[in-house]
């Protein structure tokens, strides 16, 4: 069966939502990606450079 999940959102902190935004539009800007109505989706993971400075 082809059935989309339906899974609660996951929550971000307000600094973290910036960032997401940020790099989405970033994104939608240069075209490597587009706005989607699709019932499927994948979760944003986070992930900290090591080299990062903080």
């Amino acid at each position: 069966l082809n059935m989309a999940h339906l899974h609660t959102p996951r929550r971000v902190s307000y600094a973290d939502h910036g960032v997401i935004e940020k790099q989405v539009a970033s994104w939608l800007k240069d075209g490597k990606i587009r706005p989607s109505n699709s019932e499927y989706a994948s979760p944003v993971v986070l992930v900290s450079e090591k080299d990062a400075i903080d």
